[in-house]
């Protein structure tokens, strides 16, 4: 697995735009797909400290890695990254991702309606330009093809997922992202094989 993609993730956060989407969860009357409800799930057992709930939801062996730093990490460490975190957003896509950013910048205007967040952090996530939108997505597809190693052909069963964090780790709040991939094992249970997590700017210690 390659994780020193510090570029690629930088661009995206810089070049991402506003667009319309669905928020964390589906809307009313919407199903939550099965790898959607894993998705959610983890996402906020991470956030709850439930240590228990984010294991049953992985693989037997599934990898764990910062961004930018080459030898795996614990669940103990990925914990520790998501406690005291609130959820910016959560998004599981089981094709490729082609509007992701966009998607997260709408996840994000819906985020600061009730939950503060800096205005540096908000602007960097919610630039306005449609072209940089259009390069932030094509951006975020090739941050999953480099971080889990995935192919063209790969994109045909692969599950994915992107979660935004605003964490209160080691006393100061910053933002933090999880990229994860999962397999399907069954027709309604998903399992997390991969996780990239930490602060896509390189600021994590």
């Amino acid at each position: 697995m390659k994780v020193n993609y510090l570029l690629g993730v930088v661009a995206w956060l810089v070049l991402a735009a506003t667009a319309p989407g669905q928020t964390t969860r589906p809307t009313v009357g919407e199903k939550m797909s099965p790898w959607d409800a894993a998705v959610q799930n983890f996402a906020h057992a991470l956030v709850r400290g439930d240590k228990g709930a984010v294991a049953g939801l992985l693989a037997a062996k599934p990898t764990l890695h910062r961004f930018n730093v080459q030898h795996e990490q614990t669940l103990a460490d990925l914990m520790s990254l998501a406690d005291g975190a609130t959820i910016i957003s959560a998004r599981a896509y089981e094709k490729k991702p082609g509007k992701a950013a966009g998607e997260l910048a709408g996840d994000v205007k819906q985020y600061i309606r009730t939950h503060d967040l800096p205005d540096d952090v908000s602007r960097r996530l919610i630039p306005q330009e449609d072209a940089a939108l259009q390069r932030a997505n094509a951006t975020c597809v090739q941050w999953f093809e480099v971080n889990f190693d995935l192919a063209d052909a790969d994109w045909d069963d692969a599950c994915v997922a992107i979660i935004a964090l605003w964490t209160a780790a080691g006393k100061e709040h910053h933002l933090a992202f999880v990229l994860v991939r999962g397999k399907r094992e069954s027709a309604d249970v998903y399992r997390i094989t991969g996780i990239v997590s930490g602060d896509p700017l390189g600021e994590q210690k």
